[in-house]
């Protein structure tokens, strides 16, 4: 994920960082000592993944600011924007969390 001059990057093994996209170097490198299951997303600020746990995990400044436990398994990645979390699950239900807090603003699930 790409933003500015900035790219997040996230590994299986449950690495997350976000390197500057000149010097290669880190602003900031996080293990979240999980597995991760979908990609990172972020709106330059804020930045969350889903680990294979079925949690979205919130990344702000290199620290963990909070975790959401998924009812189903997700294995795209969220999308962070308008200070909010968006995750699409296995089940065809995308849930809206608050960025700063976690907490679930809605729901909305499609039929199959």
């Amino acid at each position: 994920m790409v933003h500015g001059d900035q790219v997040a990057v996230a590994s299986t093994q449950g690495q997350v960082a976000l390197i500057n996209a000149s010097t290669g170097q880190d602003v900031w490198r996080l293990n979240l000592n999980t597995p991760i299951q979908a990609g990172v997303s972020g709106d330059g600020q804020r930045f969350a993944v889903i680990t294979q746990t079925n949690e979205v995990v919130a990344i702000e400044a290199g620290k963990v600011v909070w975790r959401y436990a998924l009812s189903a398994v997700s294995l795209t990645p969220p999308l962070v924007a308008g200070g909010r979390v968006f995750v699409l699950s296995a089940d065809r239900t995308v849930t809206a969390l608050d960025g700063a807090s976690g907490q679930k603003i809605w729901a909305q699930q499609r039929t199959g």
